[in-house]
């Protein structure tokens, strides 16, 4: 069965416009904040504060401060508890 069309669109990249338009909102990250919303895409669903720590190597107290600026441009997201991390782009 071929892929659906939706589906066959990505197999050949991305929309035309989508990568600039992502990476246009990862351009004013700083090294930290970037590695923090690169491994929450990692991580996916499971990511926690801690996690992303653990991933980056960085401290508990920078990781939180950079999610946060991460979380006021409305790149990532916490779950209803709080406590899960999410991309607002899946």
């Amino acid at each position: 069965m071929p892929p659906r069309p939706a589906v066959r669109a990505f197999l050949d990249g991305p929309p035309a416009g989508l990568e600039a338009l992502l990476l246009g909102e990862l351009a004013p990250l700083d090294p930290l904040e970037r590695a923090c919303v690169e491994a929450a895409a990692v991580l996916g669903d499971h990511a926690t504060a801690e996690m992303v720590g653990a991933l980056t190597g960085s401290p508990a107290a920078d990781v939180v401060e950079a999610l946060r600026r991460a979380m006021r441009r409305d790149l990532i997201r916490t779950d209803p508890g709080g406590r899960r991390i999410t991309l607002r782009h899946p």
